[in-house]
């Protein structure tokens, strides 16, 4: 240091430059709200801060990442969403044209809720009978990978009942065996069961149906004509039926027995009224 004359070439040194990327990850459930994105940073001096909002909003929100290169924004539901991000400098991405990088990420959901397509019902045949069913077809949702829902069927008591069918294309859930009552068929898709709680209503449909059955069929026998004279057969007996299912134009079909020492023999006579009848 002697000399008159000193050089000093100084290095100036720059951070690397900003970069980062974005991944969706859409709506489980229709009109839900459990959608998030997950932001990676790297460049630059850290500390940063992303700016989004969704595509028709007027202001962006902001939030410093919650680690140091990783961020996620929760609670997201369907949309376009617009995304950036600068570091504690406030350097920013950019592009080959020296133009901010604004990413455009897109929030999907199902196309339609879980959702009840037709019911079909065939009550009992008679009363306190078990051979009525329901049919009920399923849409929307996100099925399961065999294209089924899951199914539960319960009855008025919330008991779990296993006379269930399943068919697909279209996904038709069908209880079999039953007689009269309410019972209640509750539906979820493969969403459900990992949908925020809260967000899970388009995942999930429920509904209660009920079966008849026909009063308790029953029949009195009155006189309608008395025999006339002995060893005539003039007699007439009417049979007063109730309940049961009627027969159109018809109402009830009647079959008559006479009693021959212990056994009952038909009379081939089917209407209400018995005719030429003996002692």
């Amino acid at each position: 240091t002697d000399g008159q004359q000193h050089a000093f070439i100084p290095t100036i040194i720059s951070p690397p430059p900003v970069s980062f990327a974005s991944t969706p990850k859409h709506v489980n459930c229709f009109e839900g709200n459990d959608g998030y994105i997950t932001v990676t940073a790297t460049g630059g001096v850290g500390n940063y801060v992303l700016s989004y909002k969704k595509d028709k909003d007027s202001e962006y929100q902001q939030h410093a990442f919650s680690s140091a290169n990783t961020h996620v924004i929760q609670g997201l539901t369907k949309g376009t969403y617009k995304i950036r991000l600068r570091d504690g400098n406030g350097c920013i991405m950019r592009d080959k044209k020296d133009k901010e990088v604004i990413r455009e990420v897109v929030i999907g959901q199902p196309a339609a809720p879980v959702a009840i397509d037709y019911i079909r019902t065939t009550d009992p045949l008679a009363f306190e009978y078990t051979d009525g069913s329901i049919n009920v077809a399923i849409k929307g949702g996100t099925p399961f990978p065999n294209k089924h829902y899951s199914v539960v069927w319960t009855n008025s008591e919330g008991k779990v009942l296993s006379t269930v069918t399943n068919t697909t294309n279209p996904f038709v859930s069908t209880l079999h065996s039953i007689g009269k009552g309410d019972y209640t068929i509750s539906i979820s898709d493969a969403n459900y069961a990992t949908a925020l709680s809260g967000a899970e209503t388009g995942c999930i449909t429920q509904t209660t149906i009920h079966l008849n059955e026909p009063p308790k069929l029953g029949v009195s026998i009155k006189e309608h004509r008395f025999i006339s004279c002995n060893g005539m057969r003039d007699g007439q007996l009417q049979a007063l039926a109730h309940g049961g299912i009627l027969i159109p134009r018809r109402n009830y079909r009647y079959e008559w027995f006479v009693q021959n020492n212990t056994d009952w023999v038909p009379l081939s006579q089917h209407e209400a009224i018995a005719s030429k009848l003996p002692t």
